[in-house]
């Protein structure tokens, strides 16, 4: 604790404030008497450790934790399955943001397909695009698929049409010539 020397200047009960030579101002404690304004007084610095200052900065830290760990979980959070049928299945898992959360496959040829790309917090939109495009490279939509008349991409979506937005997906099928048939939530629509 450091000691320090100065005019008193203001008494309070368990500690007074001293001006120093320097101009520094100072409360120190009072040790075994109590001095009066103008006197010259010597006493250890009062270090003002405030209870209710710390339990104001634990509990702010308290809530912006909780903020922080709930927008985590609810950005990870699934609103919405999106199953796609080429065959193979593919199963996409995207939250409130239509950012895809979660890639699953059911067999070896969609794991296939699903090895080496990064789909995990993609846009939904560009997330299938990419596995149309993984799927031609890997010779999976080849010639002998698209001349199939009876084939087309199925994809199945748990939620409506409204609060999901695939026409920029179904723009790049089109453009591709691809066959498609998207089920929202039980309304299909074939093109």
């Amino acid at each position: 604790m450091k000691r320090k020397t100065g005019v008193v200047i203001k008494v309070f009960k368990n500690y007074v404030s001293i001006k120093t030579v320097n101009g520094e101002i100072f409360n120190v404690k009072i040790k075994d008497y109590t001095p009066n304004v103008g006197d010259i007084y010597s006493g250890n610095i009062v270090h003002n450790n405030s209870k209710a200052l710390k339990r104001l900065i634990a509990f702010a830290i308290l809530i912006i934790s909780v903020v922080f760990c709930r927008n985590i979980y609810i950005y990870n959070k699934p609103k919405a399955v999106i199953t796609m049928i080429i065959p193979p299945t593919i199963q996409l898992k995207v939250n409130n943001w239509n950012k895809v959360v979660e890639v699953s496959a059911t067999k070896e040829a969609g794991r296939n397909i699903l090895t080496g790309i990064k789909l995990k917090n993609l846009p939904l939109n560009n997330a299938l695009e990419k596995i149309i495009d993984t799927a031609k490279e890997k010779n999976i939509l080849n010639d002998k698929y698209l001349q199939n008349k009876n084939n087309s991409i199925i994809i199945y979506t748990s939620t409506n049409n409204d609060s999901m937005d695939l026409s920029s997906f179904e723009k790049y099928l089109k453009d591709r010539k691809l066959k498609y048939k998207i089920n929202y939530d039980g309304s299909d629509r074939i093109k």
